[in-house]
């Protein structure tokens, strides 16, 4: 027995698992319950890709001997391959109860701690079984990752910096310091950094995806551009690459080829999900005498972008169906006439499947179709339309016998992804504030009560708040409280989508690196004429786009 284990192991650490697997078989033949057997089939298993056999036999393994923290280890390493993460950490804490300083089992607990979101606690570990290995290369990898994600760039940095003390020329840890220098701050040395892993390995993908990035956040457009075409030459279904080339090409304004990339978002992590409808997809073909169903996939502000183009459908002789966020239905049905506005529903409502609706399209691949290129916006400068009698009613309330000029102020965004980037601090508009014959009206969604309040003790100044409005519940009326102003200023948001397709003057006060929407250089937005758009020139500093927007506001006072 002992000798036909042994050979099945000389076969099963030489590469061949026919040969290993034959041999433990016939040990379970004879010996049905043999654990080192059980556990050698389930690693070999685990290697064959089974994974879900590979728990059953260590599993089996370990029932027979409690004590082999090994099997433990593997068992945890099967979990893993399953997706099973609760399970695997339980099975290295097994393990590490058993035997504390045991290294694979802590390292590996530091992974499935990763994988949980625990990355403190993977850190701890991590550290643990670096203590006990004298600095192994793999461990301070995944501690450096860990520590990136903390938003450590510096500790992560020191990480890799150990790593190439030792392998001066190892790629991947090259990769991983360019990666923690980027979210430092140094870009020139992270550039450096991977174009160094790049040279040693010039088809490593993750380099040139990262200098794509960093390149990127140095403002090295066409650079950027070129790196993330070489990973994908690597890697041609590579999601993320083809989502941020799509984001390289609209902020340049190359709009054939951004909305080509823009396909690859329904794949794109966290972004909308594809729902399927019935009817055959519009692909830009004829539309006379058809009836197409356009269904809105993102938030209220893409919502009413993408509406602007519903008019270039109805020109082309359909009839349109559009299925939309149902706060917007009474701001759509008044801006449309003649189009059938049905509410947003997952699974979708049974109207948007009827028989008689001939194509769908996304919402957002209608660009794809009807917006090319710069000549193609050629619509009106308006295609919203507010309730008149609201908005004039409003606009006479908020002036109250006066003849201050109205300026409406937003100033934050609740993107889970950006929104930190695009707002600013409600304080940062005192320079606007301190200029006479304007009253200022509170636009911004949400509960600000507390903001204004401060910027009130602060300055002196108020803002026209009205209780009446609820720019998030009740859409149609912010639309029409939009309406009322003579100006609104505001960062990216919702807000400005309103003011831009009702054709109010709106100055958008945007991020270094804006959404895509609003692209680079330009002063103007193709999408909504009446909008002029004040740029960061420093990465998170306003002051100079409330200086340009304060100058600016003095010249419209006249």
């Amino acid at each position: 027995m002992t000798d036909r284990l042994a050979r099945a192991l000389g076969h099963h650490q030489s590469g061949r698992l026919r040969e290993a697997g034959a041999l433990y078989r016939e040990i379970l033949a004879a010996h049905p319950d043999h654990p080192d057997a059980l556990h050698y089939l389930g690693v070999l298993a685990l290697q064959e890709g089974n994974a879900g056999e590979a728990v059953r036999l260590i599993e089996r393994s370990f029932e027979r001997a409690p004590g082999n923290v090994d099997a433990l280890n593997n068992l945890g390493q099967a979990f893993a391959s399953l997706g099973r993460w609760p399970d695997a950490a339980a099975a290295y804490r097994k393990a590490l109860a058993k035997v504390p300083g045991f290294v694979p089992a802590q390292s590996n607990l530091g992974d499935a701690l990763m994988e949980l979101g625990e990355m403190e606690a993977a850190v701890v570990h991590y550290r643990m079984a670096l203590e006990a290995s004298s600095g192994d290369p793999e461990i301070l990898i995944n501690l450096g990752k860990a520590l990136a994600l903390l938003g450590r760039p510096e500790e992560a940095t020191d990480c890799f910096r150990q790593i190439l003390e030792v392998a001066p020329g190892d790629p991947v840890a090259l990769t991983h310091l360019g990666v923690s220098l980027q979210a430092a701050g140094k870009l020139d040395e992270a550039i450096a950094a991977l174009g160094r892993a790049i040279a040693v390995q010039p088809e490593l993908f993750e380099a040139h995806y990262n200098l794509g990035m960093a390149l990127f956040d140095q403002n090295q457009l066409e650079e950027s551009i070129a790196s993330y075409r070489r990973a994908l030459v690597l890697d041609p279904d590579h999601v993320d690459a083809h989502y941020n080339l799509c984001l390289l090409f609209f902020l340049q304004g190359r709009l054939r080829e951004g909305w080509e990339e823009y396909e690859w978002r329904w794949r794109y992590e966290g972004a909308p999900k594809l729902r399927l409808f019935p009817q055959a997809l519009w692909q830009g073909g004829k539309l006379k005498g058809k009836t197409i169903l356009v269904w809105f996939e993102q938030g209220v502000g893409d919502e009413i972008l993408f509406a602007s183009m519903v008019p270039d459908l109805m020109e082309r002789g359909a009839r349109v169906v559009l299925e939309c966020d149902p706060r917007l239905i009474p701001v759509f049905s008044r801006s449309f006439p003649g189009v059938e506005c049905l509410p947003k529903e997952d699974p979708p409502c049974r109207e948007t499947q009827r028989k008689d609706i001939d194509l769908q399209v996304p919402g957002g691949d209608l660009g794809r179709w009807l917006r090319s290129d710069f000549e193609s916006f050629q619509g009106p400068p308006s295609y919203l339309v507010a309730d008149g009698e609201r908005r004039d009613a409003l606009r006479a309330r908020y002036q109250d016998g006066g003849a201050d000029l109205l300026v409406g102020l937003a100033w934050g965004s609740v993107n889970k992804r950006i929104g930190g980037d695009k707002s600013m601090p409600l304080a940062g508009f005192k320079p606007l504030t301190r200029i006479p014959g304007i009253t200022f009206v509170d636009l911004q969604y949400g509960d600000t009560a507390d903001e204004r309040r401060a910027f009130e003790e602060e300055t002196g100044i108020s803002f026209l708040h009205d209780t009446a409005v609820d720019q998030l519940a009740d859409l149609d009326i912010f639309t029409d409280q939009v309406a009322a102003m003579d100006l609104v200023v505001s960062v990216s948001n919702t807000t400005v989508h309103v003011s831009g397709g009702l054709g109010v003057p709106t100055w958008v006060l945007l991020n270094k690196v804006p959404l895509s929407c609003w692209m680079l250089k330009k002063n103007e937005s193709p999408w909504y004429p009446s909008v002029r758009l004040f740029r960061q020139e420093r990465d998170g500093d306003w002051t100079g786009v409330i200086a340009r927007a304060q100058s600016e506001l003095k010249r419209f006072m006249t």
